[in-house]
C-alpha cells in the first residue's frame, strides 16, 4: 500500500523446463520417436494499481504478459551439411550430410532438419527422425484491463474494458526430411500383400522385364508411397477486446439484481507477413470453391500446374484485401441477469442467466490456415497398385531409397510436381485407372491437401441458467438445493 488511497501490485514468474527423450533405437537409426531434447522456457509479469478516488469511486488498471516457448528438437536436428558423413556420426551440432552416406539424396540440410527421414518398412519397426521436427514455437500475449467502480445510492456500478494483444510464432514442418514407405506389395503375392515384405522392396533394385516370353512391366519396385513438406515457418496474430457494464441493484431490503452486458470481439488469426491462403467451398461443401490469398502475398510464386489443377477443379484463385481471409462477428452482445429475493429473514432464493463467448482455445498447428499451399504444404504420393512402380519425378525412374526425393523439389513452391502424369497434359489410359508402367490417377491430381477456414466467423457461446433456494434453519445449520444448465 502506497497510502490509504493507493495499492500497487506487481508479480513476476519464471520456469525454465529441459527433458532429454531418449529414441526407440540408438543412434541415427532412432526409430521415429524420441532421440530428442526439449526445452520449455517461460515467463510471466503483472502489475496493478489501484486509485481510491472518493469513498464512491474506485480505479483499478492490470497490466500483464506471458511468454512461452516450446522447442523440441532432434539430437540429430543439427547435423547438416553438404558432404556425407563417414563412420560413426555424433549428436549435433555437425557439417556432414547423415542421409547422403546411406545413399538418400535429396533430404533438405537445413538447420533442425539434419537426420534420416521416415523409412516406414513393412513388417518392421521404421527408421528416421519422427515427423513434426523441429518444433519451435514462440507464444505470447500482453493484457490490460482497466475498471472503475462508482457507488451511487443503492447501485453500484462497474464497467471496464479488457485488450489482449496475441503472437503466436511457429516452425513446425509436417514431413520435413520426408515420408518413404516400403510395404512390400512388389515381392510379395501380387494384389494380395500381407505388409511383411518390406525390407524386400526396400533392399531390391526394380529392373526391367527380362523373360522371352509374353510382355511384362518394366522396373516393379521400390516404395508403395511417399511424401514430404517445405519447411514453412508462420507467425500469427490476433487481438481479443472486450467491454462491459454492470449494476448490482438493491431495489429494496429484500430484493437485489444483477444486470450487466458485456461485449467481445474475437479477430480471425493472421499471418504477419500474408504467407495465408484460405480455401471455401461454395455452400461450405459445393462443387465450386475459392482459394484466397492476400495481397499482400499473392505475387508468391505457384507452380503453373497447381493453376491448372486448380482451374480443373473448379478453384477460382483470388487475391485478397482482406489480410485476415476472414472476418470477425462484431455482434457478440452477452446479456447477464441475476437476482437475489429474501423471503423470509432465513429463507433466500437466487436465480441468474448469462450469455458467454469464447473463442480463444489453441487450435493447434495442423490445418491452420499458414499450412496452405504456397506458403507450408505437404505432398502425399502414392504408387497406382502392386502391378505398376511408382516413378519419381520427371527422370520416370522407380522410387527408391536413393532417388526419390532428389528427383522431386519439396521446397520451391513455382516447381510444384505432379505425381500422375508429372505434366500439364490430361492424361487418359484405357483402364481408366493405370498406365502401363506408369502411376495415373487422375490430371487434375497433386497430391496435396487444402486447409479451410469458415470466412464470416460465427464466435462459439454458452448460455447458462441457475436457481437457488437457501434455508438457514438453525444458527449454524442450512440447507441448499440449486438447479445449474
Amino acid at each position: 500500500n502506497i497510502g490509504p488511497k493507493n495499492i500497487l501490485f506487481g508479480v513476476y514468474d519464471r520456469s525454465y523446463l529441459t527433458a532429454d527423450v531418449p529414441s526407440y533405437f540408438p543412434g541415427v537409426g532412432a526409430g521415429q520417436s524420441g532421440g530428442r531434447v526439449d526445452q520449455l522456457p517461460a515467463w510471466a509479469w503483472a502489475v496493478g494499481y489501484t486509485r481510491i478516488l472518493t469513498p464512491t469511486l474506485t480505479n483499478e488498471m492490470h497490466v500483464g504478459m506471458i511468454h512461452s516457448d516450446k522447442l523440441q528438437v532432434s539430437v540429430w536436428g543439427d547435423d547438416f551439411g553438404s558432404a556425407a558423413c563417414t563412420g560413426t556420426v555424433a549428436p549435433g551440432p555437425g557439417t556432414c550430410n547423415i542421409p547422403l552416406e546411406y545413399g538418400i539424396q535429396g533430404v533438405p540440410q537445413v538447420a533442425g532438419n539434419g537426420g534420416l527421414p521416415i523409412i516406414n518398412i513393412g513388417g518392421l519397426r521404421g527408421l528416421g527422425i519422427g515427423n513434426y521436427s523441429p518444433t519451435l514455437q514462440y507464444v505470447w500475449s500482453l493484457e490490460g484491463v482497466d475498471a472503475v467502480t462508482k457507488v451511487w445510492r443503492n447501485h453500484a456500478f462497474k464497467t471496464g474494458i479488457q485488450v489482449d494483444d496475441l503472437e503466436g510464432n511457429i516452425s513446425q514442418p509436417p514431413q520435413g526430411r520426408g515420408d518413404m514407405s516400403f510395404n512390400g506389395q512388389y515381392t510379395d503375392i501380387s494384389n494380395k500383400n500381407s505388409s511383411l515384405n518390406g525390407i524386400s522392396d526396400m533392399l531390391l533394385t526394380p529392373i526391367n522385364y527380362e523373360y522371352g516370353v509374353g510382355t511384362g512391366v518394366n522396373l516393379v519396385g521400390g516404395q508403395n508411397g511417399f511424401s514430404a513438406s517445405n519447411i514453412p515457418v508462420t507467425d500469427d496474430h490476433r487481438w481479443y477486446i472486450g467491454a462491459y457494464f454492470q449494476d448490482d441493484w438493491k431495489v429494496n431490503p429484500k430484493l437485489t439484481l444483477n444486470l450487466g452486458l458485456r461485449w467481445d470481439l474475437f479477430t480471425p488469426y493472421t499471418e504477419t507477413r500474408g504467407y495465408q491462403s484460405n480455401f471455401v467451398p461454395v455452400g461450405g461443401n459445393g462443387a465450386t470453391a475459392t482459394f484466397y490469398i492476400p495481397n499482400q502475398s499473392c505475387q508468391t510464386p505457384r507452380a503453373t500446374i497447381f493453376n491448372t489443377v486448380a482451374a480443373l477443379s473448379n478453384i477460382n484463385i483470388s487475391c485478397s484485401s482482406n489480410a485476415a481471409l476472414g472476418n470477425a462477428q462484431k455482434t457478440n452482445f452477452a446479456p447477464r441477469v441475476g437476482f437475489a429475493y429474501k423471503l423470509r429473514p432465513m429463507l433466500v432464493v437466487r436465480g441468474g442467466f448469462g450469455t458467454a463467448y469464447g473463442a480463444l482455445a489453441n487450435p493447434g498447428y495442423g490445418g491452420t490456415l499458414g499450412l496452405n499451399y504456397p506458403f507450408g504444404y505437404t505432398q502425399t504420393i502414392p504408387s497406382p497398385d502392386s502391378n505398376h512402380p511408382l516413378l519419381a519425378g520427371s527422370s520416370n525412374a522407380p522410387a527408391t531409397l536413393e532417388n526419390t526425393f532428389n528427383n522431386f523439389n519439396f521446397s520451391n513452391p513455382a516447381v510444384l510436381q505432379s505425381p500422375t502424369p508429372y505434366t500439364t497434359t490430361p492424361v487418359t489410359c484405357p483402364s481408366g485407372n493405370s498406365c502401363d508402367g506408369g502411376q495415373y490417377i487422375g490430371s487434375d491430381y497433386l497430391g496435396a491437401t487444402l486447409n479451410g477456414r469458415q470466412p464470416d466467423y460465427h464466435t462459439p457461446l454458452i448460455q447458462t441458467e441457475n436457481f437457488t433456494v437457501e434455508d438457514q434453519f438453525t444458527s449454524h445449520d442450512a440447507l441448499q438445493v440449486g438447479y445449474v444448465d
